[in-house]
């Protein structure tokens, strides 16, 4: 058995993302109201796929050189991130909806042994947590506007308008701790809205992380629970909105993809394989 001091071995993950595979070609790195965002291997190179929700906007394909292994869509852009790579360290990249082929998509290496873990996208922010305890913030436009550590091992990131929640491990607790954070119109953080601990069944764990319409913060375990965060800047409760969402859709698993005025928006699936 671990004693309490033994480090937890957590394995990041991006939420509404396929785990990677060695036998499939593609990998769906993110599925939002915004859209999608598909890798695909192209053996000497992957390529980039972006498709939006709006089908009157053209999809958007790219040679991807960095090995990108995770991607976002905000507002107005799209985040990518991926790991060091013989030739180049971890490597961040933002490109703009507005203007795809223009130079205002940019593109940065982190420091030589970092490694981005997590990223996010807000209004006007973007963030990748790392390896070393960082959380570096960049404004859309490729300035690094912020750095703030975070506790434990992470676990995962979402950020909806000027709030990101970030999500972790603490050594020797068996809790996800999350901290909402507020983000200023500078890209830093202003403070904390609300912290604490998910409330996950035993030997279950965290399968989707989001805010809703309503910039409430959702979360979706394995076991099925689909729960909110109410009132975050009061007496904050979690409350039930379904006990097993697969059970309810008469499905073996649901991906979800967003929550709206608690409405649940995702793929059914059947079989055991995800």
């Amino acid at each position: 058995a671990k004693s309490a001091s033994e480090p937890v071995k957590v394995v990041p993950f991006m939420s509404s993302a396929t785990p990677a595979s060695s036998i499939m070609k593609k990998k769906i790195l993110c599925w939002n109201l915004k859209g999608s965002i598909t890798s695909f291997d192209e053996n000497t190179h992957n390529a980039i796929e972006v498709e939006f929700a709006d089908g009157n906007i053209k999809p958007i394909r790219f040679s991807d050189h960095y090995g990108f292994t995770m991607g976002t869509l905000g507002e107005y852009g799209a985040f990518f991130a991926g790991p060091s790579m013989t030739g180049h360290p971890s490597t961040i990249s933002f490109r703009p909806f507005s203007s795809w082929a223009s130079n205002s998509e940019w593109t940065t290496s982190l420091s030589p042994g970092e490694e981005a873990l997590s990223i996010a996208v807000g209004k006007n922010f973007v963030v990748v947590c790392t390896s070393i305890g960082y959380c570096r913030f960049f404004s859309l436009s490729g300035i690094q506007t912020d750095i703030i550590s975070y506790v434990g091992s992470i676990s995962t990131m979402a950020a909806s308008g000027n709030q990101l929640v970030i999500l972790s491990v603490i050594p020797g607790i068996s809790a996800t701790h999350y901290q909402i954070l507020d983000i200023n119109d500078n890209g830093e953080s202003s403070g904390t809205q609300k912290e604490g601990y998910l409330p996950l069944k035993a030997h279950s764990h965290l399968a989707w992380v989001g805010f809703s319409n309503k910039n409430d913060l959702v979360i979706h375990d394995k076991s099925g629970r689909l729960q909110v965060l109410a009132q975050p800047f009061g007496n904050a409760s979690w409350k039930i909105i379904t006990e097993n969402l697969s059970a309810t859709a008469k499905m073996d698993w649901f991906w979800l993809i967003a929550v709206t005025d608690m409405t649940v928006i995702g793929v059914e699936c059947h079989g055991t394989e995800r």
